[in-house]
């Protein structure tokens, strides 16, 4: 493809793991939709960590900087 050299039993492979790992998903969410455990909402985040918003906010500058 564009003159690159790839391996296409590899990226076959790759696409049929991928593809699997949505089915997978699928028949997850069709046998629990609800998901199992919840993800705490931000106020429960916030009881537990109260300066999780500053936090978050230098994690992501500290990571935008490289």
């Amino acid at each position: 493809m564009n003159g690159l050299n790839f391996d296409r039993h590899s990226e076959e492979q790759a696409v049929e793991g991928f593809a699997q790992r949505i089915v997978d998903a699928g028949e997850a969410f069709q046998n629990d939709p609800a998901g199992g455990e919840s993800i705490p909402n931000w106020s429960r985040v916030i009881t537990v960590f109260p300066d999780f918003p500053q936090r978050l906010r230098e994690a992501v500058a500290a990571d935008a900087a490289g």
